[in-house]
């Protein structure tokens, strides 16, 4: 054998070396759904049922999507209860990547609240943060209401319809959330949340 035949499966096994571990720290999701059984997605190992993933809202901000879903621990299958989250996905190669998310955690533990049920009262929150871009998202749940009204740290008010029982908003800044109103046809203020 002569030395031409070394080098080229030498250079064919150094090709190999860095495309293999290249292909384990970004693995290919096929869909936004999928992404969120990655982390920083939340519905990671074997404690949450993946099959349980409902979308809620979704939105299209700073060339990514926000997803507001809601979930099941593979202990609560039988229960009316389910985690709640919101994380941004980006499209990545042929596939999608978990870049962040928010949730409601168990003080002190900060694991993923899992305690919500379709008869929730109003719930909020936000989280700032996208990983790769700027982006500031604000979500919750509420079983009355008909839309949201949130001030933002920058003085813009958005108007935000209840849909499936939840809201979502996200704009590509950092920003804080002020308050969080719910409201009605009417416009009359049930509750408000302030941070």
């Amino acid at each position: 054998m002569n030395k031409t035949y070394y080098l080229k499966h030498y250079y064919i096994l150094i090709l190999v070396c860095l495309f293999l571990p290249a292909c384990t720290l970004h693995p290919f999701h096929p869909t936004p759904v999928d992404a969120l059984t990655e982390i920083p997605g939340k519905v990671v190992g074997s404690r949450n049922d993946a099959s349980s993933i409902h979308i809620l809202q979704q939105q299209a901000v700073a060339e990514g999507m926000v997803l507001l879903y809601r979930w099941q621990r593979t202990d609560m299958r039988s229960t009316n209860t389910f985690c709640l989250a919101a994380t941004f996905v980006t499209p990545e190669g042929r596939g999608w990547r978990a870049q962040s998310s928010g949730y409601f955690s168990e003080v002190p533990s900060g694991h993923t609240r899992c305690t919500f049920t379709t008869r929730s009262g109003f719930e909020t929150g936000y989280y700032v943060g996208g990983n790769i871009t700027d982006l500031t998202t604000a979500y919750g749940l509420s079983a009355r209401g008909t839309h949201v009204r949130i001030t933002w740290s920058d003085g813009v008010v958005s108007r935000v319809p209840l849909q499936n029982r939840s809201f979502l908003a996200a704009r590509p800044e950092i920003l804080q959330v002020e308050r969080i109103e719910l409201l009605d046809t009417d416009d009359t203020v049930f509750e408000i949340e302030e941070f």
